[in-house]
């Protein structure tokens, strides 16, 4: 069909617009799958041309001032027909006055080879560019802006447009890498990851900068493409990505943990591999342990004592408290800074907060403090506001020792 050389009559568009009102009304005649297609492909050609055609009308009519003669600007026409507020209906006319000033952009885009997301983005880039660029260099800006809409989704072009405008900007692109930089400092500084246990439901989540999860994504993709090639060469169905990511991150913290010793290791115990944690208390608590012990040799517990202080407290002995035993701290009971040594019989599990709550002498009368039964056995001794005999108060995995374990003597005076 050869192009119109004459313009659209306002009685040939009413007769257009009719037709669509009948068509939306009552239908379209599609009696086959294929023309129910057609219909589709031509619907969305229409939909282009007449939002495209819209569009260098706005213009056109902003331009000429068309509605000064009823009294008004153009957005309020605009306001009139969407019933959208004034500050949107402005927005929306500039957009217009900019996609029309690059009549390439508004032909490709009527011709479906960009785009609404696209188009907008371009029209913002190209607005941008134009007081910046010289007319040559906005030509040619203009021939690769059109290029890259038609080419990429929205996602990458957008990311492209501002690639093309921070390079003819270079204090835009000078503060772009500023700020850049500011927010990956940022997101290392806030990085997190937080682990939480519900019964037998695990929970982990986190935040961190850009590079860490490239390092991240590439140790445990890696496993996980070994896992899948695993699944497929044994026959089994292969389980979805994130069920391998997960498996894939238990499977380099297990072979992390081999290279440790634990508590069974370290004192010559044959047990099960699935041995409760109350059998492993009580293996500790037996256990001759002074070889594992450093005195004033070193402050803090290696990782011998902090295996076996874990085995035998389980988690933080504060009564009630619920945290994770890998989280905890271990703590001396009477501090280095008073002589305590760094000992089995001195060194409890307690988590961050607790730590800080406890970190006082034995019996202190105004705070809580943490001290060692008979026994072995860790306990917190509650001030005297909470409890004027200040009793021990034992954390409820130590229940089976409750009953056996003789009243704690105060140091006199």
């Amino acid at each position: 069909m050869a192009a119109p050389t004459a313009p659209v009559t306002l009685a040939e568009l009413t007769a257009a617009r009719e037709l669509l009102a009948r068509a939306a009304s009552a239908g379209i005649d599609t009696p086959t799958a294929a023309d129910e297609l057609a219909a589709v492909r031509d619907l969305h050609a229409l939909h282009r041309l007449a939002d495209a055609l819209y569009t260098r009308q706005v213009a056109t009519a902003d331009a000429s001032r068309a509605a000064r003669s009823e009294g008004h600007d153009m957005s309020d026409v605009i306001a009139e027909l969407e019933t959208d507020s004034a500050r949107e209906c402005q927005v929306a006319v500039m957009r217009a006055r900019g996609i029309a000033a690059v009549p390439k952009l508004l032909r490709a885009y009527a011709a479906g080879e960009i785009n609404r997301t696209n188009l907008d983005q371009a029209e913002y880039t190209l607005s941008y560019l134009r007081s910046r660029l010289s007319a040559p260099a906005f030509a040619s800006a203009t021939t690769e802006v059109i290029d890259e809409a038609r080419r990429l989704t929205p996602a990458f072009f957008k990311r492209r447009a501002r690639q093309i405008r921070l390079r003819h900007d270079e204090e835009a692109a000078r503060k772009h890498r500023a700020n850049a930089a500011a927010a990956a400092q940022q997101a290392h500084e806030q990085r997190r990851l937080k682990v939480t246990t519900a019964g037998p439901a695990l929970s982990i989540s986190g935040q961190g900068s850009a590079q860490a999860a490239e390092a991240i994504l590439a140790a445990l993709n890696r496993r996980a493409r070994i896992i899948r090639a695993k699944q497929i060469n044994a026959g089994q169905q292969v389980t979805p990505l994130c069920a391998r990511l997960f498996d894939a991150l238990l499977a380099l913290c297990t072979e992390d943990n081999a290279h440790y010793p634990t508590a069974a290791s370290l004192l010559g115990a044959k047990v099960a591999p699935d041995a409760r944690p109350d059998e492993m208390r009580e293996l500790v608590l037996c256990a001759d342990t002074t070889p594992f012990d450093l005195g004033r040799s070193a402050r803090l517990a290696d990782i011998r004592l902090r295996t076996l202080v874990l085995a035998r407290d389980g988690g933080c002995l504060y009564p009630g408290c619920t945290e994770h035993r890998e989280l905890c701290e271990i703590a001396h009971l009477v501090s280095w800074a008073r002589g305590g040594e760094t000992n089995l019989s001195n060194l409890a599990a307690l988590c961050p907060h607790h730590h800080w709550v406890t970190e006082h002498e034995a019996y202190d009368p105004f705070h809580y403090s943490a001290i060692a039964l008979p026994g072995g056995i860790p306990a917190i001794i509650p001030p005297l506001r909470i409890d004027p005999t200040q009793t021990p108060l034992i954390h409820e995995r130590f229940d089976k020792h409750r009953r056996s374990l003789p009243p704690p003597l105060k140091d006199a005076g």
